[in-house]
């Protein structure tokens, strides 16, 4: 079979170029295996002239063009030079010697098909001489390449039945703002089957599906469409390209921030008036007691540094908050933006150097209202508000002592598991006997989420 394409080659026409290096940047496919191609090299007569050895191929992607890069090692005629080459299916990129005065030269060279053949003139010390270069696939089933990752947004390409003979189909991922740009590719070898794929070609070898990730990521897979492709001999495969979410969402999930956090604290039984800068820390676990309805969360905040404070002759305020809910998402199908009510009980504590201010640790019911928005792709963000009844004992219905607070936050990247920035604004006042204590806070910081 290789002779026989050689002799092909040789008969085809073509125009000679003179050889120049290639320059194109080239992308290495290293998440895919290349197959074992075949080569051979023979002159005007189909007589095999050079023995090939130390053959390797790897996937790569020049440009818009997927390919198989094939390198070899020949021994070469004295005074050999290039002159120019014309290929069907395939090209030299370059024939360069190993070392000056060395018989050995190195070739690489491309395929975009499953049998390739270059016709080839070069110049010897005896003359200009015409060779012919063969290349094929060992493998008879067409390979999948993943040229640009598919896998992080649960993608994947899959064949249906039985495939034709044609090279490979590739499929490339790209986030955009408006979704997954998917790009499916079809060697030179083959073309796209119509009906199968009408509406979605960009050219013979090219089709472009835009896709918009579901906010809800668990479930079974899915098809987002059947290609259909044929080879040269029209023989049809189909391709499915298929949408994965995880089989179930993990219960456990993690948040922890720090914190820029600026206090302004009055008590009127002492005649105090404190500002503090402080650096806080804030952790959140959330189990998920019914996947996508119910849920449990602990969060846990307190400063670990006073920064800076005045006046400077009274001692700084340690603060620990202590949030313990059980909430409810409210179970509409929104996109990417979902609604949660919970419920549950606030702890906040004060401490100070001698008691020389401050109050007992205060606790009480609390509601939290929730707002999220985690699009597929883009800026995600969320905002809350939260009204705590607060007290020293166990009083349930003294509303005028309370802790409102509301706040929010927004991704820095264009990701949904991009770490956030976020910004919390606080008010708690509490008031027993003569003495009335209230204290404004103003948080800025960072938090990351792990899941």
């Amino acid at each position: 079979m290789t002779a026989l394409l050689i002799i092909w080659a040789l008969l085809l026409p073509g125009s000679r170029a003179e050889e120049k290096p290639q320059e194109e940047e080239k992308l290495l496919v290293e998440a895919t295996p290349a197959p074992r191609v075949q080569v051979g090299l023979a002159n005007e007569k189909g007589k095999l002239v050079l023995v090939v050895r130390d053959i390797s191929s790897a996937w790569v992607r020049r440009g818009d063009q997927v390919a198989l890069e094939t390198r070899f090692k020949t021994r070469v005629p004295k005074g050999f030079k290039l002159v120019g080459s014309n290929g069907t299916l395939g090209r030299i990129l370059s024939v360069r010697r190993q070392e000056k005065g060395s018989a050995d030269a190195l070739w690489v060279v491309e395929q975009t098909g499953r049998h390739a053949t270059i016709d080839a003139s070069f110049k010897t010390a005896q003359g200009e001489r015409r060779i012919a270069l063969a290349l094929r696939v060992e493998k008879a089933v067409p390979t999948v390449v993943a040229y640009e990752k598919c896998d992080s947004h649960r993608l994947s390409l899959q064949a249906l039945g039985a495939a034709g003979e044609h090279l490979y189909v590739a499929i490339g991922c790209r986030e955009e703002d408006d979704g997954i740009a998917v790009e499916i590719r079809t060697s030179e070898d083959s073309s796209w089957s119509v009906p199968d794929t009408v509406g979605a070609m960009d050219d013979a070898h090219r089709v472009s599906i835009r896709f918009s990730r579901p906010a809800v990521t668990v479930g079974q897979k899915r098809v987002i469409r059947v290609l259909g492709v044929l080879d040269q001999q029209k023989k049809k495969a189909r391709y499915a390209l298929n949408y994965s979410p995880r089989a179930r969402e993990p219960r456990w999930r993690a948040n922890f921030g720090v914190a820029l956090t600026y206090l302004a604290y009055d008590e009127t039984a002492v005649d105090v008036s404190l500002k503090e800068l402080m650096l806080t820390l804030k952790a959140t676990g959330i189990y998920h007691l019914i996947p996508r309805l119910l849920t449990a969360d602990v969060t846990v905040f307190g400063n670990i540094a006073a920064l800076a404070s005045s006046p400077q002759h009274l001692p700084t305020a340690q603060v620990l908050g202590f949030n313990g809910r059980l909430g409810y998402r409210l179970p509409v199908d929104l996109g990417g933006t979902e609604w949660f009510f919970l419920g549950g009980w606030y702890f906040w504590a004060m401490e100070t150097v001698a008691d020389l201010y401050g109050v007992y640790p205060l606790s009480g019911p609390q509601v939290f209202i929730q707002v999220s928005h985690m699009p597929a792709r883009g800026i995600s963000w969320s905002a809350y508000a939260k009204l705590a009844v607060v007290s020293d004992a166990l009083r349930l219905f003294q509303l005028e002592n309370n802790e409102l607070s509301v706040g929010g936050s927004i991704g820095i990247f264009r990701s949904p598991r991009a770490p956030r920035a976020t910004l919390d604004l606080s008010r708690i006042r509490f008031q027993k006997g003569p003495n009335e204590m209230s204290m404004w806070g103003v948080s800025a910081g960072m938090s990351y989420a792990f899941w």
